[in-house]
């Protein structure tokens, strides 16, 4: 895939490909998909890096057993797309099980020739 094949199709199968290696803790399949520079902003504002991220899943203080988007915008900018939409969340955080709803939105690019994360960002839904 070049930059210029870079679409809402390409998008949508990156977020899917990102929810299944979640939900799996699939580390292999998220170290293709997560850019090394990535920035994962919580909806409780922890910010984690692709580094503590994987550590987080790996050592499961995170276990994301439901990861369930619901989308109102993918746009594509150039070699960029950005997503926007709902995110449900069955997570089970340091022990604790929660469900969170979530805004969120996504930053893909394609500058390595295949779609990876470089930002993540959640802002909690009031209850």
């Amino acid at each position: 895939m070049t930059k210029q094949e870079l679409d809402k199709q390409a998008i949508e199968h990156a977020e899917k490909e990102l929810a299944e290696a979640l939900v799996t803790a699939d580390l292999e399949r998220l170290l293709k998909l997560l850019d090394d520079g990535l920035l994962w902003i919580h909806g409780s504002s922890k910010v984690d890096t692709k580094t503590s991220l994987l550590e987080a899943i790996a050592n499961r203080s995170l276990v994301l057993n439901q990861f369930d988007r619901e989308y109102a915008a993918i746009e594509i900018f150039g070699e960029s797309g950005v997503v926007a939409g709902i995110l449900n969340l069955d997570v089970t955080m340091g022990g604790e099980p929660r469900r969170i709803r979530n805004q969120i939105s996504t930053i893909w690019s394609c500058y390595t020739g295949v779609p990876c994360l470089i930002h993540f960002q959640a802002t909690r839904v009031p209850d």
